[in-house]
């Protein structure tokens, strides 16, 4: 269904964390614990992981051509801001800064954040310009299902599943060969890896990365010397030159070439 094993392995933690404290903390009216033992759980497997895949300018082009509106909208935020999928679906206009440098801000709070630290979120001018055609038009999160309601998971919803079918049909339609297997076993989590790859290639220092991608794990040296705001501004303007293809839906698209990593 999409759910990887160390998915479930965190899941199941937190579900042990719970029952050993019901054996070991809480306790009934008589004194005695909850639970008399605690079970064990066997540790999920399925021989799934694989390599990390950032896409091509060519096969960025290929995906947003096939997914719908809103979706489409949403992965290429992803692009642009390194924001995992939660992250994205449950952004929302209380959560808008005052703009620096002409750059859109928001602050993600810290419960929505993987390591529990609140995190500002800086968005380049493709970025913006996603956010801003959006506004009027929802009340409470900036990708709405329903109204004033949160999306849910990406990889969970056939437009996304049936999107890269497409995508990878489309491939083979426009560059005459077959499209590596990343590209067909793509997840939404690569689009991060993609923001973190290009950033690299356009030159950003590893700390600037770090901080846009909201790594906490960079040794003591990089916690007392944070990349500042007009370095992290400068960092993800730099993915402006990122650009889909214009005209994508009459077939005007420019070849990239295929065999260069963007």
């Amino acid at each position: 269904q999409g759910i990887s094993s160390s998915t479930v392995i965190r899941a199941l933690s937190t579900v042990k964390r719970v029952l050993v404290a019901s054996h070991t903390i809480y306790r009934d009216e008589w004194g005695d614990p909850w639970l008399d033992h605690v079970p064990q759980f066997v540790r999920p497997s399925w021989s799934e992981p694989r390599a990390t895949y950032p896409i091509s300018l060519g096969e960025q082009a290929c995906l947003l051509d096939s997914l719908s509106g809103d979706l489409r909208d949403l992965i290429l935020l992803q692009i642009h801001t390194g924001l995992r999928d939660a992250e994205a679906r449950q952004l929302k206009w209380e959560f808008e800064q005052q703009q620096e440098q002409g750059c859109l801000v928001f602050l993600l709070p810290a419960q929505l954040t993987k390591n529990k630290r609140p995190r500002l979120v800086w968005c380049n001018a493709i970025a913006r310009q996603i956010i801003d055609a959006r506004r009027d038009q929802t009340k409470v999160y900036i990708f709405e299902q329903g109204e004033g309601k949160c999306r849910g998971r990406t990889s969970a919803g056939r437009g996304w599943r049936d999107g890269r079918v497409r995508a990878d049909a489309l491939f083979q339609s426009r560059f005459g060969r077959e499209s590596a297997e990343g590209f067909r076993r793509l997840r939404v989590h690569d689009m991060r890896h993609t923001f973190g790859e290009r950033l690299r290639v356009a030159g950003v220092t590893l700390d600037a990365c770090g901080d846009l991608l909201g790594h906490v794990g960079r040794g003591v040296t990089a916690h007392y010397c944070r990349a500042q705001n007009p370095e992290l501004i400068d960092a993800v303007k730099r993915l402006e030159a990122y650009r889909s293809p214009q005209n994508p839906h009459t077939g005007n698209v420019v070849p990239f070439r295929e065999g260069i990593r963007y």
